[in-house]
């Protein structure tokens, strides 16, 4: 239906695996994806002989290690795709980062804080209003805007 059900988080104890509630309740959610990857997703999806996404090579949970070395190997294909070198010591992409350009994406395709809020899963709007009033601040150009007002 164009949307990702959200509601399970993966936190670690130590290196094993933990299946837990999203830390609030905002965290359930269904996230919209995209309507062309709709159809990438599926038939990934109809691949797989288990009901973890990104399992392992037996069908379970990764190790926190695991993570690690399944991240960099997408960030090295990546790299691979950009024509740069991907070095796991100057790892200046992390996940988070993925998470930060989607609410910027949101944000240049005129979503709405409290949409892009619930997209996000976050319980208060502020951490979306640190990104947007971050990317409104660069759009403003206030001081070119000053220049043309004093001319």
């Amino acid at each position: 239906n164009g949307c990702i059900n959200v509601n399970k988080a993966l936190t670690f104890d130590g290196s094993k695996p933990v299946v837990t509630y999203p830390k609030t309740n905002s965290g359930i959610r269904s996230v919209i994806i995209a309507q062309s990857l709709t159809k990438l997703i599926k038939s990934y999806v109809n691949t797989l002989d288990h009901d973890i996404l990104f399992a392992d090579a037996q069908g379970n949970y990764r190790t926190k290690s695991g993570y690690a070395n399944w991240y960099n190997t997408i960030m090295s294909k990546i790299f691979k795709t950009t024509n740069k070198q991907f070095r796991k010591k100057d790892n200046r992409i992390a996940p988070y980062t993925f998470r930060h350009n989607f609410c910027t994406l949101l944000y240049y395709n005129g979503v709405s804080l409290k949409e892009a809020q619930r997209q996000m899963g976050h319980s208060s709007y502020n951490l979306v209003l640190s990104v947007y009033s971050h990317l409104d601040a660069e759009k403003e150009n206030t001081k070119s805007k000053m220049d043309a007002i004093c001319l």
